[in-house]
């Protein structure tokens, strides 16, 4: 696969879905692209990795049977805080929640993006090089 974007330096990179066909694919894709990557089954396990591996970035379906993505995403934002650190690109998948609304939604509860899943990859590497380059230039 021909990579979409200059990897300089991998990111660490949490997976959450439970669809485990989701999180292989993903996987597969960004690890190809250079990056570290951890797929989980249930937000629980997502929010204890993305603290106990520093996660620079987190993949997240809305729709988990433990803890929604929206849960998800304000546990990872509170930890930061708690920790007065950067809290890692949040970036929401849907097969289900993908209306203009369901967008907006995310956005308030504090994810950066929203795909509709399935993702297209060039799209997902896009917004995970545009996050990088805006950290290394604040």
């Amino acid at each position: 696969m021909a990579h979409c974007g200059v990897v300089s330096e991998a990111l660490r990179i949490v997976i959450a879905d439970d669809n485990a066909d989701t999180v292989t694919t993903l996987a597969v894709l960004l690890e190809d692209e250079g990056h570290q990557v951890y797929g989980f089954g249930t937000g629980r396990e997502a929010v204890a990795a993305a603290r106990l591996y520093a996660a620079d970035a987190m993949v997240v379906d809305i729709q988990m049977p433990d803890m929604t993505g929206y849960e998800i995403a304000r546990s990872v934002r509170e930890q930061a805080q708690r920790a007065h650190a950067r809290p890692p690109l949040l970036i929401a998948i849907s097969g289900r929640w993908k209306s203009d609304t369901d967008m907006l939604l995310s956005v308030v509860v504090g994810f950066d993006h929203h795909l509709p899943k399935p993702c297209d990859p060039a799209e997902l590497v896009r917004a995970l090089d545009e996050w990088r380059a805006s950290v290394r230039a604040s």
